[in-house]
């Protein structure tokens, strides 16, 4: 029960955003002698969810054809740059 009531209040303290791995460190840091599992049980038991990070998505809000524009407009090669180099010698 003094366990339970720890990691409750190490994960109040945290706001949520530590799991199981992060509060098992936290515990072993502090010098409680504690398995990862025996505190991933205890915060299943008492209904404890890590908050999951952000996942990082494009937004595809332009339309298709303009970027390929973009793309297609920096490889085309400029026709006044292009020099004949053996019709010079």
């Amino acid at each position: 029960m003094k366990l339970l009531k720890r990691i409750t209040a190490l994960f109040k303290k945290y706001k949520g955003r530590y799991g199981s791995p992060r509060l098992f460190k936290t515990l072993r840091l502090q010098g409680i002698c504690v398995s990862r599992k025996c505190v991933e049980r205890m915060m299943i038991n008492a209904g404890l969810v890590g908050r999951k990070t952000r996942i990082y998505r494009r937004n595809h809000c332009r339309p298709v054809w303009t970027s390929l524009q973009k793309t297609s407009a920096k490889t085309s090669p400029n026709p006044q740059l292009s020099i004949s180099i053996g019709s010079e010698m």
